[in-house]
């Protein structure tokens, strides 16, 4: 095709130069394997046929060159392609974009491909049928495979079935797997584990990682009580594979002699002789057929069912992290070591009966809230003992029952279980109270503000065993995480859906000087640091969040930390983890910030407990006269409220009754009930906050009702409280009139 026209394209008139002398062929051959250099044989032999059919197109329709085309020779070939296969208009822009990126041919890509091209691509892309993507194995079908390497006496069979599990027990691709070093076999701890490395896999898109190995760490023992490993390696040295000077692991197999041939073997045999070993089972095989993908989804599949894996661990057992995070995936083989515990776990699940992934949807949902009852009974046992057995007496039993009844009723036993806290030095709980606090950065205080009592907390209270971890309710452990404002009493329900609530994320306001500083010093930045950034002007979340032109999912944080060197000098790099954690919940609050400006929430915003304190006590200094005790005290969700008019620049009404104080908040909070409601297949957690409502009936409580939303205002920074008293004494005013004979007095309603 470059040899029709050598003008037409950069490649062609670099030939047509070097063509000038007989000694210079070696060079031609050169420039056009440097050409091609960095695509795969697949690749080119895919875009090059595609070229081709529309390259003998135009030549047949009589254009000066093949390679001569325009915009409307490229749109009438594509139209002629309607009716064949829907995917061909798309491999042939593929093929347009290729040639000319490597080519150089002449005219610009813009004037060949038009928005109309790319539609009418489109129009015939959408008529392709769906995608069928590959079934998992059946845990039968894996069992087999593993017996077959241990018992077969054919070493062949041994070799095949063996790489199929070794591609299946890593999650790997086919031809990841084929181009990985040989494994090696460490038989140290209870289970065997393969390791080994590949280079030519997706992550490889530049030339250091091609010359990298991605770690391939798998067990060699699945689902059977002997190990496949062993016997699948001496096989392999048996057959002398793998070849020498060769970059694959397994050849292919000649069926007509028997023996294993000089070229690698392809997904495509492979899915063929996988079929043929499975149909030894003596069953027909499922439908759809398994083909040599199936290897690589079965133990995916399984960590999804089992629900005891997060999609990080599942992307890493996968080798499927995005950018930026692939270096970490390529560079450290440890980051298997945490899933592959939870593998071998659920494998020893699997082995004794008690999780069986080919069950249907239904099972799958029964026999997880079976392993979360069973696990919540441990954990009851370990905190209280063996239940004891009661006197046989009638009167008793009744009681028992009622009492139970009236349990059940007020909270189902599902919201009764029992989890182990993860961190138990991250808690102190109340002698006296039970509480549960977390713990803050700061020594005196505890995450939601308080003042810390060292004589009146410990860390050993509730601890009954499970390895030291305290035994926390849900309810409990909720409230620790999102930031144990409220007091949650130890004895209370159990409130299991708490835990699926927004627990944990802790309303910030992004603007909020006391805010950003309380959050800087938990994340441990220094408080020198965070007081020169307040001096130099960046003193919220919002400012921090646009102190470089850098963005989170960057590769180069540069602009990040030259911004940090101006503000602080070189001594910021010294706690530059720190400022990262930052910066990421700076962008973060600022994104939803603007998320919340145009897709508002029905519920107004709560404010972090920093940003409280931090308001109530600029009211407090600027009324100094004025005793702001629990009960004049605007409660949190009218603050809440009245910031949210102050964001969106709008009043709205704002009824007396809804103006409660604080001390009727905190008496209410305790008392609101958790429901979760299943909503298409998605658990829905909602909170049904108590109604409060402020009494109204006398002159009084009016009074202090108005002068509650006045205070709210002036937190929210609407209008100034001694503004807004001067209203709420002229209305009031007009009641302390005299009242003239013949007239009737001003009463409240008015």
């Amino acid at each position: 095709m470059v040899e029709s026209d050598f003008h037409a394209t950069k490649l062609g008139s670099v030939l047509y130069e070097l063509s000038g002398a007989l000694d210079k062929e070696p060079q031609i051959q050169r420039s056009i394997e440097l050409t091609f250099a960095k695509k795969s044989p697949a690749t080119l032999h895919k875009r090059t046929l595609a070229f081709w059919k529309m390259f003998k197109f135009h030549s047949d329709c009589g254009y000066k060159s093949g390679l001569h085309m325009s915009e409307a020779s490229i749109f009438a070939y594509i139209d002629s392609l309607k009716g064949k296969s829907p995917s061909a208009p798309q491999s042939c822009l593929e093929a347009v974009n290729f040639m000319h990126s490597l080519l150089g041919i002449r005219a610009p890509l813009d004037d060949l491909v038009s928005p109309r091209i790319r539609g009418l691509v489109y129009e015939c892309a959408v008529q392709k049928r769906p995608l069928k993507q590959a079934r998992p194995l059946t845990a039968d079908e894996v069992r087999f495979l593993e017996k077959l390497v241990v018992k077969s006496p054919d070493t062949a069979v041994v070799c095949i079935a063996g790489f199929f599990l070794f591609v299946l027990a890593n999650s790997a691709r086919w031809g990841d797997a084929q181009h990985s070093t040989f494994p090696v076999l460490d038989t140290s701890g209870t289970r065997p584990v393969l390791t080994s490395g590949t280079t030519r896999h997706k992550l490889a898109s530049t030339a250091e990682r091609k010359t990298t190995l991605l770690p391939f760490v798998c067990f060699g023992q699945l689902l059977v009580s002997t190990a496949w490993a062993p016997k699948w390696l001496d096989a392999m040295k048996r057959a002398r594979l793998p070849r020498a000077n060769v970059d694959y692991l397994l050849p292919s197999w000649n069926e007509s002699s028997n023996q294993f041939i000089r070229r690698r073997m392809t997904s495509g045999e492979g899915t063929l002789l996988l079929r043929e070993i499975l149909r030894q089972m003596g069953t027909p095989l499922l439908e759809p057929l398994p083909s040599s993908h199936s290897l690589k989804v079965t133990i995916l599949s399984w960590l999804c069912k089992s629900g005891q894996f997060t999609l990080v661990e599942r992307q890493i057992i996968g080798h499927h992290l995005d950018r930026p995070s692939t270096s970490a995936l390529t560079y450290g083989r440890a980051n298997f070591v945490g899933p592959m515990v939870k593998v071998s776990g659920m494998l020893g699940k699997m082995h004794d009966g008690s999780f069986r992934p080919d069950a249907s949807a239904a099972d799958l949902i029964a026999q997880q809230l079976m392993q979360e009852e069973l696990a919540s009974d441990e954990l009851e046992r370990k905190a209280h003992g063996e239940p004891q057995a009661c006197d046989d007496s009638a009167s008793e039993d009744v009681g028992h029952d009622e009492a139970e009844e009236a349990v059940v009723e007020a909270v189902p036993a599902a919201e009764r279980r029992m989890v182990a806290a993860p961190n138990p030095d991250d808690f102190l709980v109340h002698l006296s109270s039970g509480t549960l606090h977390a713990l803050a950065s700061t020594p005196d205080r505890f995450r939601c503000g308080r003042p810390r009592q060292g004589r009146s907390l410990s860390h050993d209270a509730d601890r009954k065993g499970c390895g030291g971890y305290p035994l926390l309710q849900f309810g409990c452990l909720a409230a620790a995480m999102r930031g144990c404002h409220d007091e949650v009493q130890r004895t209370g329900p159990l409130r299991r859906a708490a835990l699926n609530s927004n627990a944990g994320v802790i309303a910030m306001s992004v603007d909020s000087q006391a805010a950003f500083r309380a959050e800087a010093l938990r994340l441990g930045v220094s408080e020198a640091h965070v007081d020169t950034l307040i001096t130099k002007g960046i003193r919220s979340f919002s400012l921090f969040a646009f102190i470089s032109s850098y963005q989170p999912g960057a590769t180069d944080e540069k602009p990040f930390v030259d911004a940090l060197v101006a503000k602080l000098g070189d001594e910021a790099k010294e706690s530059l983890p720190s400022f990262r954690h930052l910066f990421y919940t700076s962008h973060t609050l600022a994104v939803q910030e603007l998320k919340d400006k145009f897709e508002p929430r029905e519920e107004a915003k709560r404010l972090s407990m920093a940003d409280r304190v931090d308001r109530l006590d600029r009211l407090r200094k600027s009324l100094p006269g004025m005793t702001i005790d629990t009960w004049l005290e605007p409660s949190h969700a009218l603050v809440d409220r009245a910031v949210s008019f102050a964001e969106e620049q709008c009043l709205g009404p704002l009824e007396l009754s809804k103006c409660t104080s604080r001390e009727a908040e905190m008496r209410s909070e305790k008392r609101d009930p958790v429901t979760f409601k299943l909503e298409q297949l998605n658990i829905k957690v909602t909170k049904n906050h108590a109604a409060v409502t402020a009494d109204t009936s006398t002159d009084l409580h009016v009074r202090t009702c108005m002068q509650r939303r006045a205070l709210a205002f002036h937190m929210a920074g609407i209008a100034t409280f001694t503004v807004l008293d001067k209203v709420i004494s002229r209305f009031f005013g007009h009641m302390m009139r005299p009242v003239y004979p013949g007239q009737h007095p001003v009463v409240l309603r008015q």
